[in-house]
C-alpha cells in the first residue's frame, strides 16, 4: 500500500490523527501538495462517496469523515499557490439549501482559483434567493451550485423556479453526485459536470470565448 491509499484508507476509517500524520509524511517525501489533495484525498472522498450511495455509512459518519477531509484540506491548501490575483472571472459558488457536505465544492473551489477565477464562497446550505442575490449585486460571470447528496436531489429540483425566473440559469453551472445529465436538460442550465477540474477548464473557455466575441463585435 503506497503512501496515497494509505492516506485514504485513514480517511475511510475516519482516523484524523492518522490521516493527518500521513500527509505530512507524504509532503516530507517530498510530494507536490496538490499531487497528495489529488492522489489522496480526493481519491479517498470519491471512495467515501460510493459507499454513501450504497447506503453504508450514514450520515453521522459522512459529516465526520467531511470534517476530516476539510482539515487535511486546509493544511494543503496553504502550500498551494493559486491563480485567483489574475481576476479572469467571478464566481458565486454555494452548496444546494439542506447539503451539510463541502467537500467536493471545496474541491471545485480550488480548481477555479487555479484557473484564474476570483471566488465567492456561500458555503453550505444556501438558499437559492442568497445565490441570487450575490449573483446580481456582484456581477458574477457564474453561480456554482454544488450537490452532493443522491437523496436530495428533489429538494434542488423543487427550488429550481426561482433561479430560473431570475433568469440566471444562463450563468448556472451544476455538479455533484445529487445530479445528471438529465437536469442540465430539463432547466436549460449553462453547464452539468462533475469533475471539477473539467468543469474550472470549461468556464473558463467560455468566459474567455464570451469576452473575445464582445471584443470582436
Amino acid at each position: 500500500m503506497d503512501i496515497f491509499e494509505k492516506i485514504q484508507t485513514s480517511l475511510i476509517e475516519s482516523d484524523e490523527v492518522t490521516f493527518m500524520a500521513r500527509i505530512e509524511s507524504a509532503l516530507e517525501r517530498g510530494f507536490e501538495p496538490l499531487e497528495v489533495l489529488n492522489k489522496g484525498l480526493i481519491v479517498g472522498m470519491t471512495k467515501v462517496s460510493k459507499i454513501c450511495e450504497k447506503k453504508m455509512i450514514f450520515i453521522p459518519e459522512m459529516l465526520k469523515i467531511s470534517e476530516i477531509f476539510t482539515k487535511g484540506y486546509n493544511r494543503l491548501l496553504t502550500l498551494i499557490k493559486t491563480n485567483e490575483d489574475l481576476a479572469v472571472g467571478k464566481v458565486v459558488v454555494a452548496c444546494n439549501k439542506d447539503d451539510l457536505h463541502d467537500f467536493g465544492k471545496n474541491i471545485f473551489i480550488l480548481a477555479l482559483k487555479l484557473k484564474g477565477f476570483h471566488v465567492i464562497d456561500l458555503g453550505i446550505d444556501t438558499d437559492e434567493q442568497d445565490v441570487i442575490d450575490t449573483c446580481i449585486r456582484e456581477d458574477a460571470d457564474f453561480i456554482c451550485l454544488s450537490m452532493t447528496l443522491p437523496w436530495k436531489r428533489k429538494g434542488i429540483f423543487g427550488r429550481m423556479s426561482k433561479i430560473q425566473a431570475s433568469g440566471l440559469c444562463e450563468r448556472l453551472v451544476v455538479g455533484g453526485a445529487g445530479v445528471d445529465e438529465d437536469f442540465e436538460k430539463q432547466f436549460h442550465i449553462l453547464l452539468f459536470e462533475n469533475n471539477p477540474y473539467i468543469a474550472a477548464d470549461k468556464m473558463y473557455n467560455i468566459l474567455i470565448e464570451s469576452k473575445g466575441n464582445k471584443t470582436n463585435g
